[in-house]
């Protein structure tokens, strides 16, 4: 049989909850780190403007994760686009950042999804919460 004593543990209570929180929150900060730098590498590169306009946002006082590409053309790099004289073929960096994230941190990303700029929050990108 198990028994766990919790009154030998260094820390108890409500410092425990804040000791689970803030590694929660490193993980969740350094599972967007990961996803932006995955991004920076799948992102094709012709003047470098996109790859550097990927960044990661904390918003909600650190607790929830922005990774975003700021510049107005990257869902079309994403998704791809039907323009009147030529097709741009879809290039999904910012997916397959977050497949690699999902394999990396699986728990924290379990229900984040890229999204485009017109499904809400102005940029292509992904959120997520600590």
């Amino acid at each position: 049989m198990f028994t766990m004593v919790i009154k030998r543990l260094p820390w108890r209570g409500e410092e425990a909850k804040a000791r689970l929180r803030a590694q929660a929150l490193d993980a969740a900060a350094r599972c967007a780190e990961f996803m932006a730098e995955r991004a920076r590498i799948y992102v094709p590169v012709k003047t470098g403007d996109l790859k550097r306009s990927i960044k990661v946002i904390p918003t909600m006082g650190g607790t929830k994760f922005n990774v975003v590409a700021l510049m107005p053309y990257a869902q079309f790099v994403e998704f791809g686009s039907l323009h009147e004289t030529y097709f741009i073929a879809p290039n999904p960096f910012m997916r397959r950042a977050l497949a690699d994230a999902r394999r990396e941190f699986p728990a924290l990303l379990a229900a984040a999804k890229v999204v485009r700029p017109d499904e809400g929050g102005g940029h292509l990108g992904t959120t997520f919460t600590a």
